[in-house]
């Protein structure tokens, strides 16, 4: 065999020259990806990259970054701000012995991304997402056998920082700690 060159490479001609097609064998064929464990993006918290995977059989997933509308890697230093919208990206290899077909789709498991698309020429797939506001949820307080009254308190999603006990303790008792779920 002679020097293999692939089709756009340019060659200099100098005398006549045949062309041989150079063969190989054909990858199994991966007509999809999909990621999963991507979590909804918060507005005012970071992002997280860490637990994103896929399951598709002959595809590896390498760097995984959020950006910003203006293409800045949100990692580790930017937090999300309700009504921007955001890229996922995550970069990926084609195993060996297998070939990702041209059109094949990305699935994936982010609620309410779009514009869902795989870019084989720089070998990354990117999903958009549009951040609404922070959910809003609701701390109430049991006496757990004490007396008195503590209003419910609506907290943003995040960190919610535990007040002092009001109630009046039963006879005997003094305060402890606050119980979430079955934990102290």
């Amino acid at each position: 065999g002679g020097r293999e060159k692939a089709a756009g490479d340019t060659i200099t001609v100098t005398a006549d020259t045949t062309l041989t097609a150079v063969w190989k064998d054909a990858g199994i064929p991966i007509n999809a990806i999909n990621i999963m464990g991507i979590p909804t993006p918060i507005a005012g918290q970071l992002p997280i990259v860490s637990g994103i995977t896929t399951d598709t059989t002959g595809i590896s997933l390498g760097d995984i970054i959020w950006c910003t509308p203006d293409s800045q890697n949100m990692i580790d230093r930017l937090k999300f701000e309700e009504g921007k919208t955001y890229t996922f990206s995550a970069y990926y290899t084609v195993d060996e012995g297998y070939e990702l077909l041209s059109g094949a789709a990305l699935t994936h498991d982010l609620a309410g991304g779009f514009n869902a698309k795989i870019v084989p020429s720089m070998k990354f797939i990117e999903i958009k997402y549009t951040v609404s506001a922070a959910p809003t949820y609701t701390v109430s307080f049991d006496a757990h056998g004490g007396s008195g009254n503590m209003e419910d308190v609506p907290v943003v999603y995040g960190e919610y920082t535990l007040p002092e006990c009001t109630f009046t303790p039963p006879v005997g008792k003094q305060f402890k700690a606050w119980s979430i779920g079955d934990s102290e």
